[in-house]
């Protein structure tokens, strides 16, 4: 006899119960994962802007904003991936 997956609560779930909750999941982490992204992104650009011996010419803030597209580029992917999940699963 198999065991019933069972939800964050310890409680059984069905196998549909079960699909839903992971992509319930996908989704969550990849929102969290993109604010991540913002919240890092926000940080390193403080970081920079509040230090005297950080130089913030035109070349370094360029190569900071280029770093915080590539972040957010992924988190991007993340988002279209959860997206993609969530269209699937509509399907099925």
């Amino acid at each position: 006899m198999s065991k019933r997956p069972k939800d964050g609560r310890g409680v059984a779930v069905t196998a549909e119960e079960d699909d839903a909750l992971e992509t319930d999941w996908a989704v969550i982490k990849s929102l969290i994962d993109a604010q991540e992204h913002t919240n890092a992104s926000l940080e390193r650009y403080a970081l920079y802007a509040t230090h005297d011996d950080v130089d913030l010419d035109a070349e370094t803030i360029d190569e900071y904003l280029a770093q915080a597209v590539a972040c957010h580029e992924r988190a991007l992917e993340d988002l279209r991936a959860a997206r993609e999940l969530v269209a699937v699963e509509d399907e099925d």
